[in-house]
């Protein structure tokens, strides 16, 4: 018979063994009542509390999970996304983001324990439960990409070629969304057939292929057009794209290129119709001038070929119309060793707009020339070091009453062997052809007696319901301010300054403002008038209707309107508008 001692001693022992073994998982990192036939387990340690142990151990069951994930596994999942181009070397970064990528839900953390300062915690993920909800999401994966696959062979059925090349490339996200989950199943289960991909990428890119291959696109109008100094070209580069069997081709961007910088870009219409309005982007110095008209979609460098073969040429010839001023340059000090070289470089660059020297002119002509050095590159001898510079150039213009009539401002950067080299090429780089426009107005000559009043013109509302046309009452309101402009009767406030200002105030992001807020904008702008409109489509006919409206009282000055029958119209429509404009409203 056991002494009471040794019975105590042995229940001692007892639950110093069950503690101990309660908290083995610490050093072992596994526990019996997780097996790891049935578990995923991960063991998180942290000296930051109970928190950041969990947060780790939960990190260390995904670990767990890609672990368990064969190679060959990896390489068939990623000969799908990347044309068995995936290399053993990248399984690594394979299994790392898959850690991520996978959606991993289910893991629990089930216990912790401290000991000193560190806190340890164990997670756990049911492997059961894991590989129902891997299964159960490329289940709904695999209809997902059912449905889009369906729909983009629907599109390019009916010439939807833009709206089809949009669910190709989500279809390719959701293929590599399910081989990432079968990838995540394999480390569980065996991958059956109910698992397999209905569609692979290779099925993605014929029909891809095929989209791209069937586009063509024509030039409808818009080339060769003639024009003086100081106008921007009065009719749109208008494109027409189709399918190989003439079907037209909506809601595709086509884009306008000076080399390789995009200008802007528009949707294809209905009619596959795309009219694209350089407006104050019109490079408007003497000569003639090139532009290209490029479908502009995001694709691979076979089909960017392709589509490169649709590319369309637009040219326009600025007409030499000389007009005169005294041209007086200045320099900062660090060019002043150098100023004939800047002066001969600063009439060389107006001359490109017809604007010539002549010290007998009435009208005035300051230039002020700076440039700051901003670095350099140096080379092994001094003809192969370079200088940078920050070079500004000011313009301003003094009337034949001695005010200061108009003034503009740019910087650009040069590089040269020399600072007066330097500058002289940052002189040719400040972009100045838009902000030149109403200051070459004023020295060759308006059509106006008297000064020209400013106007601001707003995008004009759609009062439509028609979704595909909604770039109508913008192509209007484009129009009407190349009208105003070659109208000679009123100077025009640039776009881009009306939306810096809506901009800075958080109106109307849209670029449809309200009669209120657009007085607004107006009057900081420095504008006299404001012209806004809508459009409306209803009873087979476009309807337009548009106002004037004086900034200081409020109050319309004149009112136009004008119908046409169809978009092929709308040009004619505009031509109207502005022509009342000029008749009704110019002093």
């Amino acid at each position: 018979m056991r002494k009471p001692s040794q019975i105590l001693s042995i229940m001692f022992f007892t639950c110093l063994t069950a503690a101990f073994a309660s908290d083995q998982w610490v050093t072992t990192g596994r526990d019996i009542e997780y097996p790891n036939e049935l578990y995923f387990v991960g063991v998180g340690m942290s000296e930051r509390g109970p928190e950041a142990a969990k947060q780790n151990a939960m990190v260390e069951v995904k670990k767990q999970i890609t672990v368990k994930i064969s190679a060959s596994t990896l390489d068939e999942q990623f000969s799908l996304t990347s044309g068995n181009k995936e290399m053993s070397e990248n399984r690594i970064e394979s299994r790392s983001r898959l850690v991520t990528s996978g959606d991993v839900q289910g893991i629990e953390v089930v216990k912790t324990a401290t000991q000193g300062n560190i806190t340890y915690a164990l997670a756990v993920l049911d492997k059961k439960n894991f590989t129902s909800n891997c299964r159960a999401k490329i289940v709904e994966l695999k209809k997902q990409l059912e449905k889009l696959m369906t729909d983009a062979n629907a599109d390019v059925a009916s010439a939807k070629i833009g709206a089809a090349l949009d669910k190709l490339s989500e279809a390719k996200k959701l293929i590599m969304e399910i081989g990432d989950e079968r990838t995540l199943l394999s480390s569980a289960a065996e991958i059956t057939a109910a698992e397999g991909l209905n569609y692979t990428m290779t099925d993605i890119a014929a029909l891809y292929e095929k989209c791209v291959s069937s586009i063509r696109m024509a030039k409808i109008s818009g080339d060769n057009q003639t024009f003086a100094v100081g106008m921007v070209p009065s009719d749109p580069f208008v494109v027409m794209v189709s399918t190989a069997d003439g079907a037209p081709v909506p809601m595709l961007p086509v884009a306008v290129f000076e080399g390789n910088k995009k200008i802007l870009e528009k949707f294809t219409d209905d009619k596959g119709k795309a009219a694209l309005m350089l407006g104050e982007k019109a490079d408007m110095s003497v000569g003639a001038h090139s532009y290209t008209a490029g479908i502009s979609l995001q694709v691979s460098s076979a089909a960017k070929k392709y589509l490169s073969a649709q590319d369309q040429t637009f040219g326009y010839t600025v007409q030499s119309n000389p007009c005169f001023a005294n041209v007086q340059v200045d320099v900062s000090q660090t060019l002043f060793r150098d100023r004939d070289e800047i002066t001969k470089k600063v009439i060389a660059r107006l001359a490109k707009y017809d604007l010539k020297n002549d010290p007998q002119a009435e009208n005035i002509l300051k230039v002020m020339v700076s440039a700051v050095e901003a670095g350099g590159v140096e080379g092994l001898s001094q003809s192969s070091s370079f200088i940078k510079t920050e070079v500004t150039l000011s313009i301003t213009l003094i009337d034949e009453d001695k005010k200061e009539a108009a003034s503009i401002q740019g910087s650009a950067k040069g590089i040269g062997g020399s600072v007066a080299k330097s500058a002289a090429q940052g002189i040719d780089n400040v972009k100045i052809d838009k902000d030149l426009k109403p200051l070459l107005e004023k020295i060759c000559g308006a059509k106006t007696s008297g000064p020209k009043l400013k106007m601001a013109v707003f995008e004009f509302k759609n009062r439509g319901y028609y979704a595909t046309w909604w770039d109508m009452a913008l192509n209007l309101s484009d129009m009407l301010v190349t009208k105003v402009i070659n109208s000679g009767k009123f100077d025009v406030v640039e776009r881009s300054q009306l939306d810096k200002i809506m901009e800075e105030k958080s109106l109307a992001q849209s670029g449809v403002v309200e009669e209120s807020e657009a007085l607004k904008v107006a009057k900081l702008a420095g504008a006299d008038l404001i012209l806004i409109g809508t459009a409306n489509i209803g009873g087979g006919k476009i309807e337009a209707d548009a106002r004037i409206v004086d900034i200081k009282t409020g109050i319309a000055k004149c009112a136009m309107s004008s119908s046409a029958y169809s978009m092929s119209e709308l040009r004619a429509l505009a031509d109207d508008l502005g022509a009342q404009i000029k008749g009704k409203c110019a002093k």
